[in-house]
């Protein structure tokens, strides 16, 4: 598992990689910006989305990121 999770964020755009960074030193307006500002469309994207959304409280975002 661990091994799928670091290919995953290898491949990450390097903006996704900083809101990834974001989210993990516990800034997540930041990173939500930076997620919301990407232009990689993959599901991670979304997925990242609905961890700030978690981490915030926001169920809104929590719910529309996993549709």
């Amino acid at each position: 598992m661990l091994v799928l999770h670091l290919v995953l964020v290898t491949d990450l755009p390097s903006a996704d990689l900083e809101a990834l960074a974001s989210i993990l030193a516990g800034n997540n307006s930041e990173a939500l910006k930076k997620l919301n500002a990407s232009t990689n469309d993959a599901a991670i994207v979304d997925y990242l989305k609905a961890v700030v959304g978690a981490r915030t409280n926001n169920e809104q975002l929590l719910l529309t990121s996993l549709k």
